[in-house]
């Protein structure tokens, strides 16, 4: 747990209706990385292009365990150690891999 820096891929951001989410790993353990609706629409501004027309970013997160979350937050079909992490700036994202890169 703790501010871990993960990859996270575009085309595997999925829209929730109020936030995005996308699945990684910290060390060997699968985790969950939230994308507040604010943070999309201010990388869509800067950038000119949603998250999920990059390939690859780098997101610096700060992980929490299921149990730790807000009783109405917690993920029922999580256990209550799995991870979960919230993206809290815009300046914790950056690009890896655009789709121009990409041959």
């Amino acid at each position: 747990m703790g501010l871990e820096k993960v990859t996270i891929y575009g085309k595997r951001i999925a829209d929730k209706q109020t936030h995005y989410e996308s699945y990684t790993f910290v060390g060997s353990e699968r985790a969950t990385v939230i994308i507040r609706g604010d943070i999309a629409e201010d990388f869509y501004k800067k950038y000119g292009n949603p998250m999920t027309a990059y390939v690859q970013l780098e997101i610096q997160v700060d992980f929490i365990q299921n149990f730790q979350r807000v009783k109405e937050c917690q993920d029922p079909f999580q256990s209550p150690m799995y991870q979960i992490g919230t993206i809290d700036s815009l300046d914790d994202i950056v690009i890896i891999t655009d789709q121009k890169d990409i041959k």
